[in-house]
C-alpha cells in the first residue's frame, strides 16, 4: 500500500540519491564521459494530448518525485560530462515489473491495471529498452531527458485484446474504488491518458524491434507466435537450430586387472599348556629341641 511512509522512502531513493551522485561527479577530478540517470513517463500530466521531451510536468506525487529526480541529476552536466535522463515507461518484460506482476491476475480474468479502456498507455519491450540505453550511452548528440518508449502508445483496450489472443479470454477490470482502498490514493496518478512521444529517439533514427503491444504481449505471456489482434505484419523469426555437437566418443575399455589372489587364511597359534600344579611340599618337622646340659656332680673329697 502506498503509505505516506512509502511515499517519503520513493521520494528519497531518486531525488536524495541522485543529488549525491551528481554533487561526486561535480567535485570529480576525473568525471564520467556520460551519466545516465533513469526517470518516469509519469513526470507528464495525464491527459495533455501528445507528449514529447518538451512537454511540461504535472502536479501529483509521480510527476514532483520524476520533476525534482530529473533537476538533481542535470546538476551533473558540464564540459567533461553529458547528462542522459532515460523517462522510462511501463516496461513489457514477463520476469519482472508491471507484466510479472499482473500476469497471475490476468490468468484469473482479472485486470488490475488502473487505466480505463481509452487511456493512451506508454510502453515498452525490455529487448528495445536495453537497446535504447546502449545507444543513449554511445550517442554524443543525445542528451537531457529522453522518451524510452515505443513508437507509439497503446491503450487499455488494446492491452486486453492481446491479452485475449493469448490467453484465451478478456481479463475484466477490477473498478478503481477497489484499487485505491487496497494501494492508495496514488493509484489515480498511475492511471490517465498519457500518450508519450518518443520525438528524440525518431529524430536520430532508431528502429523498435517490438512495435506493437500485440507482439510484446504474445512474445511475453505465449509461444513466441504473433497474434492477430494488433500484431505486426512480419512474423516472429523462429529460433535458430541449433548445430549438433560432435558424437562423444565411447571411453576406452580399461585393461583387465589381474585378479589379486585371497591372502592365506591365518594359522590360529596354538593353546598354551596350562603348567601342571606342582606336588605339596611336605612340611618341615621343627627342630628338635636341645636338651640342657646333664650337671656334673663335684669331685668327693
Amino acid at each position: 500500500r502506498w503509505t505516506p511512509q512509502v511515499l517519503e522512502t520513493i521520494r528519497r531513493s531518486r531525488v536524495e540519491s541522485t543529488f549525491q551522485v551528481a554533487f561526486a561527479i561535480r567535485e570529480s577530478e576525473t568525471p564520467p564521459r556520460v551519466f545516465l540517470s533513469a526517470s518516469g513517463t509519469g513526470r507528464y500530466a495525464a491527459g495533455g494530448g501528445v507528449l514529447d521531451e518538451a512537454a511540461p510536468a504535472g502536479r501529483g506525487f509521480l510527476s514532483s518525485v520524476a520533476a525534482a529526480w530529473e533537476r538533481e541529476a542535470l546538476r551533473a552536466a558540464s564540459e567533461r560530462t553529458r547528462v542522459l535522463i532515460a523517462r522510462i515507461p511501463t516496461v513489457l518484460d514477463r520476469d519482472a515489473g508491471f507484466l510479472a506482476r499482473m500476469a497471475p491476475w490476468w490468468r484469473r480474468g482479472l485486470d488490475p491495471a488502473p487505466w480505463t479502456a481509452s487511456d493512451a498507455v506508454p510502453w515498452v519491450h525490455h529487448a528495445d529498452l536495453l537497446r535504447m540505453l546502449d545507444l543513449g550511452l554511445e550517442k554524443e548528440t543525445l542528451s537531457g531527458p529522453v522518451n524510452f518508449t515505443a513508437p507509439t502508445a497503446t491503450n487499455a483496450a488494446e492491452i486486453r485484446d492481446a491479452l485475449r489472443a493469448v490467453l484465451g479470454r478478456r481479463p475484466v477490470p477490477i473498478p478503481r474504488r477497489i484499487l485505491r482502498a487496497i494501494a492508495g490514493c496514488v493509484i489515480d496518478e498511475l492511471g490517465g491518458s498519457r500518450e508519450v512521444r518518443p520525438a528524440k529517439l525518431h529524430a536520430i533514427g532508431f528502429t523498435w524491434s517490438v512495435e506493437s503491444i500485440g507482439r510484446a504481449i504474445a512474445l511475453e505471456l505465449g509461444h513466441g507466435e504473433v497474434p492477430s489482434a494488433g500484431a505486426d505484419p512480419t512474423p516472429v523469426s523462429p529460433p535458430k537450430p541449433v548445430s549438433p555437437s560432435k558424437p562423444v566418443e565411447p571411453p576406452k575399455p580399461v585393461a583387465a586387472v589381474t585378479p589379486v589372489s585371497p591372502p592365506k587364511p591365518v594359522m590360529r597359534p596354538k593353546p598354551v599348556e596350562v603348567p601342571k600344579p606342582a606336588a605339596p611340599v611336605a612340611p618341615v618337622s621343627p627342630p628338635t629341641p636341645v636338651m640342657p646340659p646333664t650337671p656334673v656332680d663335684p669331685p668327693k673329697p
